[in-house]
């Protein structure tokens, strides 16, 4: 396959001194460089925060900033569902109301 039509590319990034090579959708490449970017900027925090590197397990920094950033994910998918479920009773007047008009409209096409 021409690798210019795979909808896969491989990409190399950095992370934390350790180049990764990667295959990745095309229209994802530039997601995939940020959250390499944001887990190198994740690590330095927790390594400042805790500067004794004999206190931490190896691999203990990046558990760290996985911890850290799977929990700020989360916080924003819960953001997200209190968003949807406080928008919903919204969304189902609007849509009851666009129905009666569309009715309306019909009945008073067909008389």
């Amino acid at each position: 396959m021409d690798p210019e039509r795979s909808p896969l590319q491989r990409i190399s990034i950095i992370v934390e001194r350790a180049r990764l090579y990667l295959r990745v959708p095309r229209e994802h490449e530039a997601l995939y460089r940020k959250a390499g970017e944001e887990i190198t900027r994740t690590v330095r925090l927790y390594k400042a925060k805790y500067p004794n590197q004999s206190e931490i397990p190896s691999g203990g920094y990046l558990a760290m900033a996985a911890v850290d950033i799977a929990v700020r994910q989360e916080e924003v998918r819960q953001a997200l569902e209190a968003k949807t479920e406080q928008l919903q009773p919204r969304l189902q007047k609007i849509n009851e109301a666009l129905e009666n008009l569309i009715h309306s409209s019909c009945d008073l096409l067909q008389h």
